[in-house]
């Protein structure tokens, strides 16, 4: 298990406090040669829909790292925080590793977090701007986000992560359950099998409430 901390780079990829795409793709380079066109042909899809567009939607939020470094300091500082003795947490609760680089980096909205293989290595992308964006820079969402990506790469690892169907409801069924399984890994990392870092405003709660009627 390998770390990698871009965001001491980041700030060569801003031009009087705005983002620069052209100053982007030499930065995104430098973690890998073909993350730059994964993280464009992502946004572009978006792009391409007609429903958002890069300087109303995709600019502000790249912007905001730049101007919020009180957050960017802690996402850096728990990113630390979280990766020193995570490969022996994973050993003791599941009896091996996993054979995965995690890389904190600038992205272009791609996600929070995704679990990705290029030339026959696995990744998990930890995007800051989406980070910032949904306030996951606490210690708790962070460990939360890390170990439910771990989860999925765990899952590519050991069985197969990636299925194709030929029908949405069975795919649909499998995105489910691969979901599952890494939550059950997120949990089982925190030591709760009630907790979900994605349950903001308290919507699971209201979810349960609402199964009981």
């Amino acid at each position: 298990m390998k770390f990698l901390d871009t965001t001491n780079k980041i700030e060569k990829v801003y031009l009087k406090g705005e983002f620069n795409l052209e100053l982007w793709k030499k930065y995104i380079a430098t973690i890998h040669p073909k993350l730059g066109q994964l993280c464009l042909e992502d946004m572009n899809k978006a792009i391409e829909t007609g429903l958002v567009s890069f300087k109303e939607h995709y600019q502000p939020i790249l912007n905001d790292v730049i101007k919020n470094k009180k957050a960017k300091e802690e996402v850096a500082k728990n990113f630390y925080l979280i990766t020193q003795n995570l490969d022996q947490e994973i050993i003791s609760k599941f009896g091996k590793t996993i054979d995965v680089e995690i890389v904190l980096y600038l992205g272009l909205c791609n996600g929070a977090g995704w679990v990705e293989v290029i030339d026959n290595k696995t990744y998990i992308l930890l995007g800051i701007e989406k980070i910032i964006e949904l306030k996951w820079y606490d210690l708790k969402a962070m460990k939360g986000l890390i170990y439910h990506e771990l989860g999925h790469a765990y899952h590519n690892e050991y069985t197969k992560l990636n299925q194709k169907f030929d029908n949405n409801r069975d795919k649909f069924i499998w995105q489910l359950f691969t979901e599952g399984v890494a939550t059950f890994f997120e949990q089982t990392l925190i030591g709760d099998f009630n907790y979900y870092h994605e349950d903001k405003d308290s919507w699971k709660d209201i979810l349960s409430k609402f199964k009981s009627h």
